[in-house]
């Protein structure tokens, strides 16, 4: 089967259901899509079908070709939506590497989800992609993001993106303080309370300190990243460090220590600025 096979044949979009009126949002459904409340009434203004797919985040149009390919009697059958993206993907692969894309499709054939604070579509399509079996190119960039998105999406295959991910941080990262302190700036994006991508943001920081603290770190001034951390976001990192040093809790009593000198010196400095402008 070649690859030159047109997009019509890859029946993403077969029907496009047109309103009387030309501002209201058009939806699309696939021909191998059961029907649901949820697909026909969401909207995403789609485009024609060549231009659903062109419109996907290279990675993830890619992987699913070669899917495609590889299974051709196998058409898209779900539409996953994020933000104000519509991707028309294959039930199988994604669902049979995520957990969490497995229960939301049991629901129904047309989804919706609401990414954590801090990660991007980008990252998302990038971890749904390593459900099509792609190789998402790792870096001290982008692991944070990779690491959250495939904790978020419970990603489970044996050689999926978690492993891959931290396969990489053993051998790129947990040897390098400049990789370590780059990963840890990057980790601070998934810190917030709120979001569901918090807890491996931490964790993955956590180990970032690890690495930092044994090797003494480049210039210290990872010490000074976590102490620019809101207290909100600190408050994770504290939680992390908790579980990860449940028995020796020598290097989390110095990285709190010293994120409490920095906030009563800045506190100080505050205080001491205001007084004088009243004065």
């Amino acid at each position: 089967m070649e690859m030159s096979r047109s997009w019509q044949e890859l029946g993403v979009v077969d029907t496009i259901y047109e309103d009387d009126h030309e501002e209201e949002e058009e939806c699309f459904d696939s021909p191998t899509m059961s029907s649901s409340p949820v697909a026909t009434s969401r909207s995403c203004s789609p485009p024609p079908s060549e231009a659903a797919w062109l419109a996907m985040p290279a990675a993830l149009r890619n992987a699913a070709l070669q899917w495609y390919v590889a299974f051709g009697s196998c058409k898209p059958d779900v539409i996953v939506r994020v933000q104000q993206h519509c991707f028309p993907l294959h039930r199988d692969p994604i669902s049979s590497e995520s957990r969490y894309l497995k229960r939301r499709l049991s629901e129904s054939s047309d989804i919706a989800v609401d990414l954590p604070a801090g990660l991007t579509v980008d990252a998302f399509a990038d971890a749904v992609a390593s459900c099509y079996g792609a190789e998402v190119a790792l870096s001290p960039a982008n692991l944070a993001a990779a690491w959250a998105a495939a904790d978020w999406l419970e990603l489970c295959g044996e050689d999926g993106l978690a492993r891959r991910a931290e396969d990489y941080y053993f051998q790129e990262v947990a040897t390098d303080h400049g990789r370590a302190a780059a990963v840890l700036r990057s980790c601070t994006a998934f810190l917030g309370s709120d979001s569901e991508a918090a807890g491996a943001g931490a964790a993955l920081l956590v180990r970032c300190l690890e690495t930092l603290a044994a090797s003494g770190g480049s210039d210290g001034s990872w010490l000074e990243d976590v102490a620019a951390l809101p207290v909100e976001k600190f408050e994770v990192v504290v939680e992390a460090m908790r579980a990860r040093f449940a028995h020796d809790h020598d290097l989390m009593y110095t990285i709190v220590d010293h994120y409490l000198e920095v906030s009563l010196a800045y506190k100080a400095t505050t205080s001491q600025r205001k007084f004088s402008f009243e004065k």
